[in-house]
């Protein structure tokens, strides 16, 4: 009830093939591009830090920016910002479907809805860089560096007690799976 990302991996709107097409389609072609073109959310809510946080993306960059020019490659910025803008909040959308989402004829407690995923290589550089896949066991230690995940995950997993989250095997597979078991429906 208190997840602000709820609507992203829950059922709701996306009960049958149609609607979640038109979801994915939705969130990653319209809402989510036109968020980050106007940097919604970019900015947390809660207590106010002394420099606001959009100072600093400002002054970030516009610092990235300078080097370009002084390095004569003016033209590097925009292919730098360019997928930030574009492909990476539709690729993170999908993630957090995947990492959350449970099939609807699942059901069970909050915990099965944090999940790890299997994923082969191609699909952690565009969906999961920075160990992203390793979800559960970031949810497990929060803190923990992401290049530890891995081994931390492998020492959870053999105490199936102290590591009960659900795995999957792939980002792809699991959304032509999810897609496959909704009925076609308007």
């Amino acid at each position: 009830p208190d997840d602000p990302y709820l609507d992203v991996y829950d059922g709701s709107g996306k009960e049958t093939r149609k609607r979640f097409r038109r979801y994915v389609l939705g969130q990653f072609l319209c809402k989510r591009l036109l968020d980050s073109f106007f940097l919604k959310g970019a900015v947390r809510s809660g207590p106010k830090p002394r420099i606001p946080e959009m100072v600093w993306i400002v002054g970030v960059q516009a610092g990235l920016f300078a080097v370009c020019v002084a390095v004569r490659r003016p033209w590097y910025y925009p292919m730098f910002l360019l997928p930030l803008l574009t492909a990476v909040p539709g690729l993170n959308m999908l993630r957090n479907f995947v990492e959350h989402a449970v099939f609807p004829s699942d059901s069970g407690s909050e915990q099965d809805r944090t999940i790890h995923v299997r994923s082969p290589w191609l699909e952690r550089v565009f969906f999961a860089p920075c160990n992203f896949n390793f979800h559960a066991a970031h949810h497990y230690a929060p803190a923990l560096p992401y290049t530890a995940l891995p081994e931390f995950h492998e020492t959870l997993r053999s105490d199936p007690a102290r590591y009960p989250y659900r795995e999957r095997a792939g980002y792809l597979r699991f959304l032509r799976d999810y897609y496959r078991a909704l009925p076609e429906g308007s």
